[in-house]
């Protein structure tokens, strides 16, 4: 949630942290009472609905039903926001770590728990798909929201007894239901053990539930959970509902009630807030249980610290240096090798105290002053841990710093205390300035912090929970030794996706905190946008060119800021107030029109823009206000024309939502009010009419029969039929939490309303069996199938739904369906349909969704997923269409150079062919200028290996980064080899920089950010040369390894790599070996298995003339490959068939196996090691052929596989992807 904009520098904008609570609490719950749901309330009064509606569950494992949900991604977001731009992931919460460090749980902020066995290598999600009933799920709540963990670690994963405490603690007293970047309450604490060893559906035992007086946790928040040190299973929790108390034998809670503390109101709750809680032996005997309590509208007397030495059956209060303490949050660390010291950590201006024993307290200073540290964001993110081995040595974790190189890192402080305090005043703090920070290549916002020292270490390990999910350092804590452990977290919280109009496989998506983020393979996406990351929308004619927003008025395209309002930093005063007005997240709309593309974004007011897209939009921007048809900026009065009136939200009531009905009809909706702008036709004046609002009567008034909604906001709307009566018919998705979705007839006024523009009708979505007049769950997104307008889906809190619409005389109805088919139960906060004509007839149609917490996922439409394992052709290819379509879907504009989307700098590079005048040219195969080549799959991967160096480049010294991306990725490696923590990525980083300067004077070289002759002829260097740029011990590569940490190499070219491409090859190889990584990915219901899919690697030498290489049959080639895909190749199948390939060579005579199971969003990797044959020069095809289970006899696939010459096979067959290298 951090910076919501952050600073503006190299990656990104100012942060709003406050602004963007005050939107997330505005989708809330009106009234609610902490513990309990909210008042029902009759919906009698509003027309009723005609048929049933479908009863829901809340989550189901993938099957082979039609409609089945697959996981897009992100499992780990390439080019993170901060200093090195590392992988990242969503918030987490807090973190366990096993005695010897390599099991690792997390507990994200709202995407469940996660586990490691590898320290935190690569992570899978604890019974992704365990449920909790609807009717036990409090308003503004689901069961993967996290707040705190505490693991009982047993011998393996089998024998972990986990706790997790649902529901993410904020200190005020109640949750609300706020959509994207919400902080959701839980469902208790879920207790088992073995649930990483349990399989996709834990039996988690529901903890905490309310019963007779006690409130339970149902529905609330929670910050920390501490362990009775003498009672295992003896657990006592930090909450929004104050201190609970776990019995170890019976599981039972109860609400601990000191009689220092307020007395429990009916409803059971305190009103005390516990922001943190420790539980350490005492030296005298017994225990000491600490509880902090802190937070809006705590009073004096409460806040502060507090003790108990008698297992919590009384507390006492514990002076924090005599002056009135006012926090939003307070946290404790007791030392792990003295628990008789326990640090306390309060926000605000940061005040740090020493308590040790029974209360001598002491302050500790100085402390960070930047306000970003604490006072900002202090009830959101504030962390800290002490050494296990001195407990004079702290780390503190607050929001985010400006880095000294201007990036926007963590907050993290590390620093020692002055051996014994003064007699009087703070104990020295130690803390040097910039020297004590260690938060650089760490994301900002920090959440928990765990030091340990794993058993045999000679070292201790600190991990860190943020933002971006998990970073780790096996080095103390030093600065510049964390490094991120995102892979496979898919938790990111995304808000908006968006559909590419002529391609599935590009989707954007806005994130929360991690910016506008683009799909680049099966499950790697990268960051293109910084800060935060809102809506989202592709040119509808232009692929390569999209709008998004960061936050409120702020909106950008792929390359630039084009807004109506200017950026952060060059805005008037007008411009400011409308851009605190704007809703902090909001939808945009496009529409290709005859004369071109409308784009429409809200802030206080609808602009309009007609040439995105064109290049005089691009020199000066255009835009207007609707209805005016002028743009107010600088013109008197302008600020407040054609801002929209105000509903029930008040002046900051902004756009929250833009949908086109037509060229001509605009809907707009706001927080509490629906208003259509439209015209008779192209040239007229626009008119605005207010469809309906909500003011500041009582609910009664808006119990009358058609009105909209009185409580919850609205959040997005869906047009139904744009001819329908005088305004057309639309849905509404709302926060309301009786009748959550609404559907608006277009007329005419309702019978005694003359004045009135139509009915909205409530559309009846499920209730759960049994559970009477609980609410139903928010709708957030809702969207109606162009094809079958009938048809509507819906998001929720809950997951999504899909309604037919049937009408009874001219009463609707609708026949709900719940889509849980392999979706996690998380909230559904976008929805999307895309649909593309395939090339072998027929159309594909996709509903994406953007979950939150989860990332995206997709459904496809009409007929069901087959179970398919495949080798993609280029980086955008899903292998739906056949054969496949080369034409690249993000373009770059015109005379701009490549963006390098893929972040593959070679094939930017070796495509890059130029006419004698510079203009693009084709390539030498015949491939036309825009279209990507058959023979440079991403699956297929090379990378040099061996012991032979590259030879020292004649550019030496380098002082930045070099025009060679390839030759400083080359050196990169070497220096992996020596310095795990130098990442090989081709790029010249403020993180690459300082670990180059600490390698050169640990090798005797000069104290300097050099790469020169010495370095690179050094002994040590030229031994570790290529070695592997990921961590091997972890095993096989990730894809997103794949694409981040490998570059190829730049063909041979006189002038250069920058200079145009002159060899055919998709990739040059130095020396004389390489190793080869393919990439299967798998898409259906059913994990393939190592034991069933395997890989053959086939070797072709290529002629002299490119032209040729696609031509032609391929003799032995079809019938050897019909051969590998039979259900069973043996490991000797290969030799057997050497005779029938030639001219191919398999480059092993084995099939090479994953290590893990092919499933959907979790491709796999297999390595080949291949020789070269001939001398430099030499080009060569590689063709990876994928046989096995997932990959059906081609013999039953006719329209698959009548290739007739290679190039065919390789664009018809998903099962077959060709890489060309030439030998440099």
């Amino acid at each position: 949630m951090s910076r919501y904009a952050w600073p503006r520098g190299p990656r990104g904008r100012r942060g709003r942290a406050a602004e963007r609570l005050a939107w997330n609490a505005g989708r809330g719950i009106p009234r609610a009472v902490p513990g309990a749901l909210p008042v029902q309330r009759s919906a009698s009064a509003h027309p009723t609905a005609a048929h049933p509606a479908a009863a829901p569950s809340t989550a189901a494992p993938p099957t082979a039903g039609a409609d089945l949900w697959q996981p897009l991604g992100p499992t780990g977001t390439l080019r993170g926001q901060t200093d090195g731009a590392p992988r990242v992931a969503g918030r987490v919460k807090d973190l366990a770590v096993s005695p010897d460090g390599t099991r690792v749980y997390a507990a994200s902020a709202l995407g469940g728990l996660w586990y490691s066995e590898d320290g935190g290598g690569h992570w899978r999600a604890v019974g992704p798909y365990s449920s909790t009933p609807q009717a036990d799920v409090a308003p503004g709540s689901f069961t993967l929201s996290c707040g705190a963990l505490h693991v009982e670690f047993g011998a393996s994963a089998a024998a972990d007894e986990v706790f997790v405490a649902t529901g993410e603690g904020m200190p005020r007293r109640t949750v609300t239901d706020k959509g994207v970047g919400a902080h959701y309450g839980g469902v208790g604490v879920l207790h088992a053990t073995g649930p990483a060893a349990a399989g996709p559906v834990v039996a988690w035992t529901h903890e905490a539930q309310p019963a007779g007086t006690y409130p339970g946790l149902r529905g609330a928040g929670s910050f920390a959970l501490a362990r009775d040190p003498a009672t295992p299973g003896r657990l006592a929790a930090a909450t929004m509902r104050g201190v609970h108390l776990r019995d170890p034998g019976t599981g039972a809670w109860s609400l601990l009630a000191s009689p220092t503390w307020p007395v429990p109101a009916a409803d059971g709750t305190t009103g005390l807030v516990a922001t943190d809680v420790v539980w350490v032996p005492r030296a005298a005997g017994g225990s000491r249980l600490w509880v902090a309590v802190a937070g809006a509208g705590q009073p004096d007397t409460l806040q502060g610290l507090w003790l108990s030495t008698d297992g919590g059956a009384t507390f006492a209060r514990v002076p924090l240096g005599g002056a009135k303490l006012t926090a939003a949050r307070i946290g404790l660390a007791a030392a792990p090798g003295n628990p008789e010291v326990l640090y306390v950590l309060a926000s605000g201006p940061a005040r740090l105290w020493r308590v040790d024993g029974d209360g001598a307290v002491r302050p500790v200073g100085p402390l960070p002053k930047d306000p970003n540290v604490f006072a900002k964001q202090g009830h959101y993110d504030l962390a800290l841990a002490v050494d296990p081995a001195d407990p004079l040595r702290v780390v503190i974790g607050g929001a985010g710093v400006t880095s000294p190189d201007g990036e926007w890192d963590a907050a993290l402080w590390r620093f020692r205390l002055a051996a014994s305090p003064p007699a009087s005043g703070r104990w020295p703090s130690g803390l040097a300035g910039w020297t004590s920070w260690t938060g650089s290549g760490v994301h900002a916002d920090v959440h928990r912090i765990r030091w340990s020292t794993p058993t045999g270490a000679t070292a201790s390990s600190v991990l860190v929970g943020c933002d971006g999910g998990v970073f780790r350092s096996d080095h103390d804590g030093d600065p510049g030794t964390y490094a991120a452990r995102a892979d496979g977290m898919q938790a990111t919280e995304a808000g908006f996706v968006a559909c590419h109009p002529t391609s599935d496989g590009p989707v954007l998506a806005g994130v929360q905190d991690n910016g506008t983020q683009l799909r680049v393979g099966e499950s790697a996406w990268r960051l293109v946008h910084g800060g935060d990351g809102g809506g989202v929308a592709f040119h509808p004619l232009q692929g390569g060119r999209w709008v998004h927003q960061f936050t409120k008025a702020d909106w950008g395209d792929e390359a630039h800021a084009m807004g109506p309002v200017p950026p952060e930093g060059s805005r008037s005063g007008d411009d400011v107030k409308e851009d605190a007005g704007s809703s902090f997240y909001s939808a945009p709309a496009v529409l290709a029109t005859g004369s071109g593309v409308a784009l429409a974004i809200g802030t206080t007011r609808v602009w309009l823009a007609t040439g995105w897209g064109t290049a005089a939009f691009d020199r000066r921007p255009a835009w207007v206000t609707l209805p005016s048809g002028t743009n107010p900026r600088g013109t008197s009065g302008g600020r407040t024309k054609d801002v929209l009136p105000a509903g029930a939200g008040g002046p900051g009531d902004g756009v929250r939502a833009l949908r086109w009905a037509s060229a001509d009809r605009l809907y707009a909706v706001t927080k509490g009010a629906v208003h259509v702008l439209q015209r008779p036709a192209a040239g007229s004046p626009w008119t605005r009419t207010t469809i309906d609002k909500r003011d500041d009567a009582s609910p009664q008034d808006h119990l009358v029969s058609g009105r909209l909604p009185f409580e919850g906001t609205l959040n997005d709307l869906a047009v139904h039929d744009p001819a329908r009566a005088d305004l057309g018919s639309f849905y509404l998705a709302t926060s309301e939490p009786v009748q959550p979705l609404w559907w608006f007839d277009g007329g005419p006024p309702r019978p005694g309303e003359p004045k009135s523009r139509g009915t909205f009708w409530p559309c009846e979505l499920p209730t759960a069996p049994g559970a009477g007049a609980a609410p139903r769950p928010r709708a957030y997104a809702v969207v109606v199938d162009p094809d079958h307008p009938e048809v509507v889906y819906v998001g929720t809190a809950l997951g999504a739904y899909r309604g037919r619409l049937s009408f009874t005389g001219t009463t609707p109805g609708w026949t709900w369906t719940l889509l849980d088919d392999g979706l996690p139960e998380a909230p559904v906060q976008d929805l999307a349909i895309g649909s593309w004509p395939l090339p072998q007839g027929g159309r594909l149609r996709l509903l994406r969704a953007a979950l939150q917490a989860r990332g995206a996922w997709e459904l496809q439409l009409d007929r069901p997923v087959e179970q398919l394992t495949y080798l993609r052709v280029h980086p955008w290819d899903t292998r739906r269409g056949w054969p496949v379509d080369l034409t690249d879907p993000l373009p770059p504009r015109p005379g701009a150079q490549d963006p390098e989307w893929a972040l593959d700098w070679a094939a930017a590079r070796n495509r890059d062919f130029r006419t004698p005048r510079g203009a693009p040219a084709p390539h030498p195969d015949g491939t036309a200028v825009g279209t990507l080549l058959w023979h440079a799959s991403p699956d297929v991967r090379v990378r040099p290996s061996g012991t032979v160096p590259l030879p020292a480049p004649s550019s030496l010294p380098w002082r930045a980064a070099p025009s060679d991306r390839f030759a400083l990725w080359a050196l990169q490696t070497a220096l992996h080899g020596i310095d795990p923590l130098v990442v090989p990525d081709g790029r010249w980083s403020g993180p690459f920089q300082r670990r180059l300067r600490a390698l050169r004077v640990s090798l005797g070289l000069s104290d300097a950010v050099l790469v020169d002759a010495a370095l690179w002829g050094d002994a040590a260097v030229q031994a570790a040369w290529w070695s592997a740029p990921w961590a091997t011990s972890a095993g096989p590569p990730t894809e997103g390894d794949l694409v981040e940490r490998l570059v190829g190499m730049a063909t041979p070219r006189p002038k250069g790599p920058t200079a145009p491409a002159q060899s055919p090859a998709s990739v040059a190889v130095p020396g004389t070996t390489a190793t080869i990584e393919v990439c299967l990915h798998a898409r259906g219901a059913v994990p393939v298995a190592p034991a069933d899919v395997g890989v053959a690697l086939l070797v072709l030498d290529l002629p002299a003339d490119p032209t040729t290489w696609g031509a032609g049959p391929v003799p032995g080639l079809a019938a050897a490959v019909a051969t590998l895909l039979l259900p069973s190749p043996g490991p000797g199948v290969l030799v057997a068939m050497q005779a029938a390939l030639a001219p191919w060579r398999p480059v092993s005579l084995t099939v090479q196996r994953p290590a893990a199971p092919v499933w959907a969003g979790a491709p796999q990797v297999v390595e080949f090691d291949l020789a070269r044959v001939g001398g430099v020069g030499a080009r060569q095809l590689l063709l990876a052929v994928v046989a096995g289970a997932g990959t059906p006899d081609v013999r039953s696939e006719p329209g698959h596989l009548v290739p007739t010459d290679l190039r065919d096979l390789v664009l018809r067959s998903p099962h077959v992807a060709a890489r060309s290298i030439e030998w440099a």
